[in-house]
């Protein structure tokens, strides 16, 4: 799963599983029953399975039944599947405890699979239709939340899907690897679960559930003096949808909430919280920094709250919009210029605040998503208003809100207005340092170093950086805390709306909306303004609205961070240190981190790591840390090769075999540690699979795969090797088709672009080809694919060229368009093309870009250096000190954290530290090597790079 707010549950310093937590009560109680005689057991991070042993093989697709129920239920249902499936011997898996229910369930979670607790696996459809007379008689009276993607049974917790039983995999539309079932023909096809129930077209409905389909369809909008116009956002608490009161013609706000869904860290549901919101809105009645409430009413078991439309932008979108350093090149002028408006938003998002405290009431969710700016129609000036009050408390409560953005999410030692004003501190630094306080509860001082780098960067007054560290660091003197606000402990007054209608018990609620907007439409959040394609440098939040802030770390809290309170100023920071005191500082992290006892990883990384065999690849388990240190010329821990050695030989099922994702790069580092036996005995297992059908991309498919087997063949004359490369060059040759062949956007259902995932893995490859054989050939077929990436860029409004995802524009190694230029680069040094040379130099613009939310390999700005490393600052860039470099490598500081007397980085969302390869410290110190070291270190698979000297300390004033 990708959820990084349940990797955050077991660690407050990593992201990991809960099964290495150890926390005491965690699980379910039935989790403790022993293994029934004759059974199988199987547990995950999230699922306990269960399976008899004597029975004949399940089928490998069919109807299967989920059940649902919330928390308080889930012990009493979890002990009636047990007792009912394992004397009939019926295969079922269930979630393992309390903390993976509510995350699951939570507000951020996945509409399409929120509400599972159980599934049970029938062997036909007899038996689906007896087991669910039987179980919904034992589990009356259990109560969970609607599963969208299934059918319901009855008024009871049971639901019905057709799906996979056995896990089998195929390639979507996007070249993703994704769970598959047989169609029709036998064919494998993607296992769509959407948030809304379908039969596959070669498989019918059992009739028995024709009635249940009808009671499901009954349901509808008809009646409702609301005519929905558009889907503003969808979270798994409901939707939030622009509609036309048809009495009167104003647009308003319609805000749905699900029965026991949208959990939060309170075990609140979205309908509880969205009666909250009604009576806030009703205690702020006439206040200009909150929106009008205009009806609450119930339709089947949804309740929907209609408010005043506000036809603004959020604050966040003007954020991206305007903040001058996500441009390839900005002046003192421009920099000035969003100083003050900046701060002018500051004093107005302020005294709206300010406004909600008068009235006794704590917002509790002050983020930049929930901040609409808007024009007042008198005085034409901007004006803020706040959205979202679900979570909203009175100020004589001394409560904290159970929903927050983590970056403004303050820590439990704060209570009433002060969570306000801890995120409003966040806010003031936020807008000149866009994301980086989510890495505050990582080491609470890195707020002092971020205001450092603010002043250097901004003119913004001291006065108002000292105040946000003070109110952050908790010094700020008189806090009202519990006793802030006028409106001390007067309890709400009673709303005069109630529900309109009875609920229609047993039922789901689809709100239907004009062609072509989707649950994947932009989150506008009360605006009617379509999203922007923008820089995807920007200061684009990498976090999900709705994390469940103040549920508990089963493994601690971070507190001030290893190393203490002192260690941040201690810290060696790029721009500042020489690279030999970086490298080592980094060194003493990783090293520090490592946990060589566990089996399924050596180095804290992404949750990616978690998948089969991802701990021991190079993206994100122990190779490409190894590798990144080796590199670095750091010395390498003998037990940690023995660590890598002994899980290559025995390989976990469902292992990747690609070059970044799989066994092939763990082939290549093992190699490169010195352990040839190893890895051709690796490699010898990875030619006994069909790695013919994989996907052409480098980090997961076939140009990988060739270009390994090639330097490998080489290195060790191994000619099997050889002859493998050359039919995976031949493989992807007759896959690739011409350049307009591909779609102009990259992602979603379309291919993706880049060096990654896209076609200049397959150029990569056929550049390496060509090296070896002159054949022209090869070097048409590399222009080809690099058009092919070429045609889904485009070019931003700073004239730099990046790709598209339709949506947004992506500068980054592996989607985006340093990743192509890399590429592009090494095809340029081997044909003149001025066509394709005024494309790269479009390309290059992108590294001019001052800000980047993210510090990793594949989607940071280590990504950046590591390409300007490799070739993207030009060819005549020589060895003399590069400006380019120089920025970047100063651009690192705000990322840098302490880690037990060393140097570390947090990985993708920020929310944890990580030491791999493509998201953390590995990939950091690496990209620096590559400038830095003075050493002939590149990008693997590239060719060989000559050693530049020492000559220049990137980042460091000369």
């Amino acid at each position: 799963m990708d959820q990084y707010e349940l990797y955050c549950l077991a660690d407050p310093h990593f992201y990991d599983t809960l099964p290495q937590s150890g926390a005491p009560g965690a699980d379910f109680a039935v989790t403790r029953r022993p293994v029934p005689e004759g059974w199988a057991h199987q547990p995950t991070d999230t699922w306990m399975y269960y399976a008899p042993t004597g029975e004949p093989p399940l089928p490998a697709q069919g109807w299967k039944i989920h059940v649902s129920a919330r928390v308080d239920d889930a012990e009493r249902a979890l002990a009636a599947v047990w007792d009912y499936c394992v004397p009939r011997g019926i295969a079922f898996k269930f979630l393992r405890g309390a903390p993976v229910v509510i995350m699951l369930n939570s507000k951020a979670a996945s509409r399409a699979s929120s509400g599972k607790l159980v599934t049970i696996y029938p062997r036909d459809e007899g038996r689906l239709e007896l087991i669910l007379k039987e179980l919904h008689e034992l589990l009356h009276g259990v109560t969970g939340p609607y599963i969208l993607s299934d059918l319901r049974y009855g008024e009871g917790p049971l639901f019905v899907r057709y799906g996979g039983f056995a896990e089998r995999h195929t390639l979507s539309g996007a070249g993703e690897r994704v769970l598959a079932v047989e169609d029709g023909d036998g064919r494998l096809v993607p296992d769509v679960r959407n948030a809304i129930f379908s039969v596959p077209p070669w498989t019918t409905l059992p009739a028995f559930l024709e009635p249940h389909l009808a009671a499901r369809n009954a349901v509808t909008t008809t009646g409702l003096p609301y005519q929905v116009e558009n889907v503003l956002h969808f979270s798994n608490g409901g939707g939030v949808y622009l509609a036309r009161d048809t009495r009167t013609g104003e647009r308003v706000v319609l805000k749905e909430a699900r029965p026991h869904a949208g959990l939060d860290a309170a075990g609140r549901d979205a309908v509880a919280r969205l009666a909250h919101e009604r009576d806030i809105l009703a205690r702020l009645a006439g206040l200009p920094a909150a929106p009008a409430l205009r009806d609450y009413f119930a339709l089947g078991e949804h309740r929907f709250l209609v408010m005043e439309f506000i036809d603004g932008n959020p604050l966040q979108r003007r954020l991206v919009q305007r903040y001058p350093f996500t441009r390839a090149d900005c002046d003192a002028g421009e920099v000035a210029e969003y100083t003050g408006w900046a701060l002018a938003t500051l004093e107005r998002v302020q005294r709206a605040v300010d406004s909600l405290h008068e009235r006794g009431v704590v917002f509790g969710d002050l983020h930049p998503d929930n901040i609409l700016i808007t024009t007042d129609a008198e005085t034409g000036e901007e004006r803020v208003v706040l959205i979202d009050y679900e979570v909203a408390t009175l100020a004589g409560e001394g409560a904290r809100a159970a929903l927050a953005h983590p970056a403004f999410s303050a820590p439990p030692d704060r209570q009433g207005v002060e969570v306000d004003d801890y995120a409003m501190a966040c806010l003031r630094l936020g807008l000149f340092a866009p994301q980086c306080t989510i890495m505050l509860p990582l080491h609470r001082t890195k707020a002092r170093h971020l205001g450092t780098l603010v002043s250097e960067t901004f003119p913004v007054p001291s006065a108002v950086i000292d105040t946000a560290i003070s109110a952050i660091e908790g010094d700020a003197g008189d806090r009202t805390g519990a006793e802030g606000g006028t409106a001390g402990g007067d309890p709400l007054a009673e709303s005069p709306l109630t529900d309109a209608s009875p609920a229609l018990a047993g039922t789901a609620v689809e709100i239907p909306v004009p062609n072509g907007f989707t649950a994947e439409s932009p989150v506008l959040a009360g605006s009617a303004v379509d999203m922007p394609v923008s820089n995807g440098s920007a200061a684009e939040s990498p976090v999900r609205e709705g994390f469940t802030a103040g549920f508990p770390v089963l493994g601690g809290s971070a507190a001030g961070g290893p190393g203490g309170e002192d260690a941040m100023a201690d810290l060696p920071i790029p721009g500042a240190a020489p690279w030999d005191e970086l490298r080592d500082a980094m060194g003493r992290a990783i090293a520090a981190a490592a946990t060589p006892g566990r089996q399924d990883r050596l180095f804290p990384g992404d949750i990616a790591q978690f998948r089969p065999g991802r701990g021991l690849s190079v993206a994100y388990g122990a190779a490409g840390v190894l590798y990144a240190l080796a590199e670095a010329g750091l010395p390498t821990d003998p037990a940690h090769h023995d660590w890598l050695r002994a899980r290559a030989k025995d390989p976990e099922p469902g292992s990747g075999l690609g070059f970044y994702d799989g066994l092939h790069g763990v082939a290549h580092v093992l190699h490169r540690l010195g352990h040839r036996s190893d890895a051709l005995d690796l490699l010898d297992v990875c030619l006994r699979e069909k790695w013919e059908d994989l996907e052409p991309a480098l980090s997961t498919g076939l140009s990988g795969l060739g270009l390994n087997l090639m330097h490998l063949g080489a290195a060790t004359g191994e000619t099997e090797l050889t002859r493998a490369a050359h039919r995976a060059v031949d493989i992807c040759a007759e896959r690739l088709g011409g350049p307009e062949d591909v779609p102009e956007t990259s992602g979603g259902t379309n291919p993706r672009a880049g060096l990654m995932h896209g076609a200049s893995g397959p150029a990569l490859l056929f550049l390496a080809a060509h090296r070896r054989t002159a054949d022209p050939a090869l070097l048409d077929l590399a222009g080809t694919a690099i058009r092919q990436d070429l045609r889904r860029c485009r070019r931003a409004a700073d004239g730099s060229l990046q790709v598209n995802q339709g949506w947004r524009l992506l500068p980054y190694l592996d989607e985006g368009s340093v990743g192509i230029g890399v590429v592009l680069a090494e095809y340029l040094a081997l044909r003149e093309d001025p066509e394709l040379a005024a494309e790269l130099d479009a390309l290059r613009m992108v590294a001019r870009s001052g800000f980047f939310v993210q510090p990793g390999l594949f989607t940071g700005r280590a990504g950046i250096i590591a390409a300007l490393g490799a070739g993207l600052r030009g060819p005549d860039a020589g060895d003399h000190p590069d400006p380019l470099i120089d920025r970047q490598v100063r651009g690192l500081a705000w990322h840098a954290l302490p880690y037990r007397g060393g140097l570390a980085f947090p990985g993708d969302q920020l929310l944890r530290l990580s030491m791999d390869f493509a998201t953390g410290t590995a990939g950091v110190l690496f990209a620096l090597a590559t400038v830095m070291s003075g050493r002939p270190v590149r990008l693997p698979l590239l060719p060989a790079a000559t050693p530049r000297p020492v000559g220049h300390e990137y980042g460091k004033e000369v």
